[in-house]
């Protein structure tokens, strides 16, 4: 039986703010390691003095840690800058399902409904999608479809493609109804609820949410954000499975909704007119690929109350008409945008020294020691403060660390992941630091004149502390352990978005460039993480094919970000001119391939010439050569001579790049649509041919036709194929016939 593993749940903890709990702590730990040469922990001891002045000074670190993330990640000097990027596309999906590309064209405003189905045009081409859009007049027909067909493109799957816009037609019901009522107060808004539950029951509408509505009412958060991210709200699958072309609308049904509504006794009277002019008792049929609508202009609504008639100015119809689209338009707008909280520049990194708190009779603080004090009084001092100095400097590297997280988390090139800062605040921390000693001993300083040694610090503290910072931070980390723990804090980001990358670092033996390399590869993975996760089954944008270079499809960028291939120009010209030689635009020189096969050896120089040390100079009737050689066989030879060794020398980078740069043609991939490679319906450039069970042609037509009219062909070739006497034998050679097929005996099909 497999283990149940589970993430524990973590517990939180304000240990670090509790003073009380941290001395206990430490106190445990001196009684475990010292307890034997150690046993008074009263507050008298200058130890437990110490002690009580550290747990302090964690106290600032934990309170530190409890700032507001958002303000912990304002870094200096970016107290104004705000972050714009809206970060709710990380968390939506690219369409995939039918449904998926309805609710992108659905968020458009003035498209009303819309259905997708398989474009039977061209049958034997997959992928292809034909979209029969209902819009609300607001919005053109033109404007609809251009609008329609940018946002299919811009989402548009790998290897499908979309057909022209098709437009609804309507099929208008005349309905004769007669109403007893009940309590009513208002005829018109009664009027107006029986238009609109009419018109919602032949052709619903689909309703936007908002995300905050949805978790109100039960729905999972990954549930809610499982699909395209719309500007205008949320559209759940299941309101989206209601909106169908209905085939028939059955009376029982209306009679069952106008019941429901308030005010309404009951139906004495309900017909359902066509569009053929039948009226029909109990089922309507609707033609197909129409969508039925309420034709409110001629709908026969009478009232009865007590055997009274009532009815509604025939002016009403249009005015409802015009409110139910005003109402359907505003009651959809809601936005989904999602920002960044904005944060407030907070000074992380201050530090206030530990030895400020320390009684005054210890002598570290800022009152230091009485001038009267004996020099081994000093010495002491200096020694404990030297000692608490370890402690300030691991606590004011901590705040460094937290100042820092933005840069330890971002994507931009850094070149440390430990964060040190220098003691610029401690009191009396000058005559600690040996190149300051020194200083003073090279300018005959009294080491224990207070006065002199301030008025030649104010003039060399910088220049101390900048070479101190960097003797800190290469103390701290080494250039191996930041590409390590960069590689690390890259792996986590990945992780954050289910992500992982190939080619991890397996051995402690890697090469730091190795790692370096990997490093540029994961930060470029995570720039484009959006690209490569949910934009990878995307295609190109087809409007806008001339931009190629950006313009890739997103199934293509995957592949190039997780196997690290540089990107490489889409249209590819000719790198070379013919295989033997490669001219220098500039220079007009020539490198010539000296291996008898040009195959093998245009092969050898991309493998070995991008590689400085394959590359040797040779002189060569007093003029020195650039040769290119492999294990000590010359492959080839750069044509140009050079007067010295040293410009030779220069050479060889050049043809370095050169070759890595020509390896980018090779190195790379390519990604080709099928779909895309079409002819165009309206070109001569299809064909039909009849093939029998062993895949012998039968029949074959004479001349390339267009799409429409080799649709017409297949016609009617089941339509006369199947009469014998349409067809004819041919001789068109000795003993060689040929069968065509005709129509009714008056021309020829195949």
């Amino acid at each position: 039986m497999s283990e149940n593993i589970s993430i524990p749940v973590y517990n939180k903890s304000e240990d670090i703010l509790d003073f009380d709990y941290l001395k206990q702590r430490c106190l445990s730990l001196i009684q475990k390691y010292s307890g034997k040469v150690w046993t008074d922990y009263n507050i008298h001891d200058p130890g437990i003095t110490i002690l009580e002045t550290l747990c302090f000074g964690l106290t600032e670190l934990g309170y530190k840690c409890r700032y507001p993330i958002e303000d912990i990640f304002i870094l200096p000097g970016e107290e104004d800058k705000k972050d714009k990027t809206d970060y709710s596309k990380l968390l939506y999906t690219r369409p995939i399902t039918n449904n998926d590309y309805r609710k992108l064209i659905l968020d458009i405003v003035g498209v009303r409904n819309v259905f997708i189905s398989k474009d039977n045009e061209m049958p034997e081409i997959r992928g292809m999608w034909k979209i029969l859009a209902e819009i609300n007049p607001i919005i053109t027909k033109e404007d609809a479809a251009n609008q329609i067909l940018s946002v299919l493109n811009k989402n548009r799957n790998l290897c499908e493609d979309f057909a022209p816009i098709e437009f609804v037609k309507y099929d208008k019901l005349k309905f004769v109804i007669e109403i007893e009522l009940g309590q009513v107060s208002d005829l018109k808004f009664l009027t107006h609820s029986i238009f609109g539950v009419l018109e919602e029951n032949l052709n619903p509408t689909c309703k936007l949410y908002s995300v905050n509505e949805l978790i109100d009412n039960g729905h999972r958060i990954e549930e809610i954000l499982n699909g395209p991210n719309l500007k205008n709200g949320v559209i759940l699958d299941d309101d989206l499975d209601k909106l169908v072309q209905r085939k028939s609308v059955f009376v029982s049904d209306m009679y069952k909704l106008l019941m429901d509504i308030e005010g309404v006794n009951f139906v004495r009277k309900l017909r359902i007119i066509g569009s053929d002019g039948k009226e029909h008792k109990w089922v309507c049929p609707i033609r197909e690929g129409r969508i039925a609508t309420l034709d409110i202009s001629n709908i026969d609504l009478k009232f009865f109350k007590e055997g009274k008639e009532y009815r509604i100015p025939f002016s009403f119809s249009k005015t409802f008409d015009k409110e139910m689209y005003h109402v359907s338009v505003l009651t959809n707008k809601k936005t989904l945008r999602s920002r960044a909280k904005q944060g407030e520049y907070v000074d992380v990194a201050s530090y206030t020294s530990i030895q400020n708190d320390m009684p005054e009779v210890f002598g570290v603080g800022m009152a230091g020691l009485s001038s009267n004090s004996s020099n081994l009084r000093k010495a002491q001092a200096k020694q404990l403060k030297a000692y608490l100095a370890v402690f300030d400097q691991l606590n004011a590297n901590f705040l460094s660390q937290l100042e820092n997280l933005a840069n330890l988390f971002s994507l931009k090139p850094i070149q440390q992941t430990y964060y040190t800062q220098v003691l610029r605040d401690t009191p009396g921390m000058n005559v600690l630091y040996v190149p300051f000693v020194q200083k003073c001993q090279a300018e005959g300083v009294d080491i224990n004149d207070s006065k002199a040694v301030n008025e030649l610090w104010k003039s060399v503290k910088e220049e101390i502390w900048a070479t101190l910072e960097d003797d800190i931070r290469r103390m701290s980390e080494t250039e191996l352990e930041f590409v390590k723990r960069r590689n690390k804090i890259l792996d986590h980001l990945l992780a954050r978005f289910s992500y992982s990358f190939e080619g991890e670092i397996k051995n402690s033996d890697i090469e730091i460039e190795d790692v370096k390399s990997l490093i540029d590869k994961k930060i470029d993975l995570l720039r484009n993480i959006n690209a490569v996760t949910a934009d990878r089954i995307l295609s190109v944008n087809l409007d806008q094919i001339e931009t190629l270079t950006e313009n890739i499809a997103g199934f293509h960028l995957r592949l190039q970000k997780k196997l690290g291939i540089n990107p490489s120009p889409m249209r590819i010209e000719s790198a070379w001119e013919h295989l033997g030689e490669k001219t220098d635009e500039k220079t007009e020189d020539f490198f010539e391939i000296l291996e008898a096969n040009k195959a093998d050896a245009t092969r050898m120089l991309f493998e070995w010439g991008d590689t400085p040390d394959n590359y040797i100079i040779e002189t060569i009737d007093d003029h020195f050569k650039v040769l290119l050689t492999n294990n000590h066989r010359q492959i080839g030879e750069f044509s140009k001579a050079f007067k010295n060794q040293k410009d030779a020398e220069k050479e060889v980078p050049k043809l370095v790049d050169f070759v890595k740069k020509q390896n980018q043609y090779f190195n790379t991939i390519f990604c080709f649509e099928h779909i895309l490679l079409r002819p165009p319906e309206f070109s001569e450039a299809f064909n039909i041919q009849l093939i029998d069970e062993t895949g012998k042609i039968i029949f074959r037509n004479r001349n390339p036709l267009t799409l429409e009219q080799r649709n017409k062909l297949e016609v009617n070739i089941f339509k006369f194929g199947l009469n014998a006497n349409n067809y004819v034998v041919q001789e068109v050679g000795y003993k060689q016939f040929k069968f065509e097929l005709l129509n009714n005996a008056k021309g020829v099909i195949v």
